[in-house]
């Protein structure tokens, strides 16, 4: 996620980005779908087919990018993307995490940290 390595990297930014997808062939629902699954059944030619992308800044749940590839009845373009913000959801601890962890890591430790008294 593009948006984390410049977090890491010190870059102020509002929110870091979030990006989910959804692929629906027909009744079958992939959430983040492998390379096989965005293509799978693709030539069998269901009704409803396509992928919905979301890029979400979590904290703030505001909708950054939105992609909608393929045919999807409204209804069911709706319940993808809530899908999509969903999973968007599910990642931000996840990528808080990663973040407080590489900054921990990069904190030059003082002596207040380590319980010695300051030299002042």
């Amino acid at each position: 996620c593009a948006s984390v390595g410049l977090a890491d990297a010190g870059v102020m930014m509002y929110d870091v980005v979030a990006g989910c997808s959804m692929r629906q062939c027909g009744d079958d629902q992939y959430l983040d779908p492998s390379v096989s699954e965005e293509f799978q059944h693709e030539e069998q030619g269901t009704a409803e087919h396509g992928m919905v992308t979301v890029g979400l800044l979590p904290s703030l749940n505001q909708v950054s990018a939105l992609v909608l590839d393929g045919h999807l009845q409204q209804q069911t373009a709706v319940q993808a993307v809530k899908t999509c913000i969903s999973g968007c959801h599910g990642l931000y601890p996840v990528i808080k995490d990663c973040l407080v962890t590489s900054t921990q890591r990069n904190i030059p430790t003082t002596g207040r940290q380590t319980g010695q008294p300051d030299a002042n």
